[in-house]
């Protein structure tokens, strides 16, 4: 039902219940980056009460030429998505999120950018892990075939030398 290019007031529950329960965490800042609202599900992924980061600036957070290359493509387009962004919480862990930044500076009910932060921390980690092993596989192979060319090596010299043997010279061999 919509009413005047909007949803029904009767619905703005029903959309709090949601952005509150996502899994993601959303995240309203005004243009200077400061954060004016966050969802509940901050506390699940950062183990942090929302309402203590509000004021805060994301820059806490996130490096300033993450937050400048943002600043330029949000001011571009309506909606812009970054990939494998690194977030440092409050407690020194690192997170990494697929963010989703919408431009609603203009709009009259949210007057800021909104940020959709999905978490790819899990992610990252086990793509990290196989680096790690790939990394090990790498140096296993490199040292078993350093391991194996001398050996190779000289059994390949031997056979030159019987090739280039004479019949009289190969007759004495075993």
């Amino acid at each position: 039902m919509m009413n005047g290019g909007g949803y029904l007031k009767g619905n703005d529950a029903l959309f709090r219940e949601l952005v509150e329960n996502a899994v993601d965490v959303s995240i309203v800042v005004d243009a200077a980056f400061r954060i004016r609202y966050l969802s509940s599900s901050t506390t699940h992924v950062f183990g942090i009460d929302p309402v203590s980061l509000v004021g805060r600036n994301l820059v806490d957070f996130i490096d300033q030429q993450t937050l400048d290359t943002w600043r330029g493509a949000v001011v571009a387009n309506a909606t812009q998505v970054f990939a494998d962004v690194p977030f440092a919480a409050q407690n020194g862990k690192q997170f990494y999120f697929d963010i989703q930044i919408s431009n609603l500076l203009e709009n009259y009910s949210v007057h800021g950018l909104v940020l959709k932060l999905h978490d790819i921390t899990a992610k990252k980690q086990k793509e990290q892990t196989l680096l790690l092993a790939n990394q090990q596989l790498d140096q296993v192979i490199f040292k078993t075939t350093h391991d194996l060319k001398a050996p190779l090596l000289s059994a390949l010299g031997l056979v030159n030398l019987a090739e280039q043997a004479t019949a009289e010279e190969k007759d004495t061999f075993p």
